[in-house]
């Protein structure tokens, strides 16, 4: 029962948001989700000490392996403490890997239990639900929530395509569980209405990745499905094509929308280019987490200039096969894509189930491809952190009776350390925080603001210097 609690939690983490803080849509998410699996590795201690563990996988040493790598990518980095911690806006570096770790193997835990595998597969939908609900009325009810930018909404996650990437996934592990429910029952019916509502939400935030993925996400479930079906092997290759059309048709109403624009295509190329010597540069770990910007900034292209000033900063790639790349070296980019290859090899297990089978495919293939053009996000990862956990449950164990023990135990305790040491900056810098947040108000007084802030953040560990140019920049003088 404990597992199921925690595991729900989890999996409302995406509904998770404080507007009275300064980064309401990142920050207490990740706040959230350090503590939750804070308090979860206690009882995955306690599972240990009793020897009620799920059995290890090959996807559970992979997904280790991955974290270990960037444990490493982080040791190496150009700037450590970045690569630690990251920013208040992202708030996406390594310190949130551990923590994604510890509760996904409390998902696993969680899954041990075939009724618990149905109760988080149900509570998943309604939170999903409840998520595209937000969004919808973003788009149609004026005030009801601070959009992205002009039309396009952030839903629960504050960003459009953060919020694009999170419905991807979840419609594809809805989907899943949709044609396991008995046909026509409330629960049918209300899979059926989460999805169509995780649809319009998605076709709202306008994001080209998510939507890429969506479209090639269906059609390679559609062609598994009826190629594993044998008798309906002469059809795959018309359903098939009616879907890439439906996805060329998207593509040409959001390059009118202009959604896509030649500029929007231009500078991520452009931004890519730069990538490629920042991989060059430091080829085996890479620059550390969340140090894009400084292997941008090094190797930056002044010809960016020329379409758009913000355009000219970037901490993200909008690839994260190339931001793992510069990120974690060519090393974490090997771990990350034997990841993705164990979760393929994982869907093999359910392949008597050929609808659940063909799902799952084409939800990793969708995540791949939106991945192609976009990011790992709290909402996504999320996602995709309870997909390997469901898989891995489903994974025939590797024989490692007498690694178990020592496995879990120190996986447990190490995990615990980090992410109760990384509530403590938040818990300590809050006044500070409020401090920031107080000065950024309309009403703010400008000729005493920059002693004011001083003052607050006076007792911060970070050097007055940096805090002196942030009171300068935030007044405006």
């Amino acid at each position: 029962m404990i597992h199921r609690i925690f595991a729900a939690l989890f999996l409302s983490s995406s509904l998770v948001i404080l507007t009275n803080l300064p980064f309401p849509y990142s920050l207490p998410r990740w706040t959230f989700l350090t503590l939750l699996s804070a308090a979860w590795s206690l009882f995955l201690i306690r599972d240990v000490i009793k020897k009620i563990i799920a059995p290890i996988t090959r996807l559970d040493c992979t997904f280790i392996f991955f974290v270990l790598v960037l444990a490493a990518s982080t040791i190496f980095s150009i700037d450590p403490l970045r690569s630690m911690w990251g920013s208040l806006e992202r708030s996406f570096a390594f310190s949130l890997w551990p923590v994604l770790l510890v509760c996904y193997f409390g998902l696993k835990q969680a899954f041990l239990k075939q009724d618990n595998k149905t109760f988080l597969f149900r509570f998943f939908t309604i939170t999903v639900a409840a998520a595209a609900l937000w969004g919808i009325f973003q788009k149609n009810i004026p005030g009801f929530s601070a959009t992205f930018s002009g039309n396009r909404i952030g839903g629960t996650l504050g960003n459009a395509i953060f919020f694009g990437s999170y419905l991807t996934l979840s419609i594809g592990i809805i989907a899943t569980r949709f044609f396991d429910e008995k046909k026509y029952s409330q629960w049918w019916f209300f899979s059926a209405t989460s999805i169509a509502l995780a649809s319009v939400s998605l076709f709202f935030t306008q994001t080209r990745g998510p939507l890429l993925g969506l479209f090639v996400g269906i059609a390679v479930a559609i062609a598994t499905y009826f190629f594993v079906t044998k008798p309906y092997k002469k059809t795959i290759l018309i359903i098939f094509a009616s879907v890439c059309a439906l996805a060329v048709a998207t593509a040409f109403f959001t390059f009118n929308k202009k959604i896509v624009t030649p500029t929007t295509i231009t500078t991520r190329l452009y931004n890519w280019d730069m990538a490629w010597h920042g991989i060059a540069d430091r080829p085996i770990f890479g620059w550390g987490p969340e140090n894009f910007n400084i292997a941008a900034d090094k190797y930056f292209e002044p010809k960016l200039a020329e379409y758009s000033i913000a355009e000219t900063h970037a901490d993200k790639p909008h690839n994260y096969f190339i931001e793992i790349a510069v990120t974690s070296g060519l090393v974490g980019l090997l771990t990350y894509l034997f990841l993705l290859t164990s979760a393929f090899d994982a869907v093999r297990a359910v392949r008597g189930a050929s609808h659940q089978f063909a799902i799952l495919l084409g939800t990793l293939v969708a995540s791949a491809v939106q991945n192609a053009s976009s990011f790992e996000t709290h909402g996504s990862i999320v996602v995709f952190v309870f997909l390997l956990a469901y898989l891995s449950s489903q994974q025939t164990p590797i024989n490692t009776k007498k690694l178990q023990l020592p496995l879990f135990l120190t996986l447990a305790l190490c995990v615990f350390f980090v992410s109760t040491k990384a509530a403590l900056p938040i818990v300590k810098d809050a006044p500070h925080l409020l401090a920031v947040i107080k000065l950024t108000q309309p009403y703010r007084n400008e000729h005493t603001s920059i002693r004011e802030l001083q003052k607050n953040l006076s007792s911060t560990a970070f050097p007055l210097d940096y805090f002196t140019a942030l009171s300068h920049a935030i007044v405006g003088q």
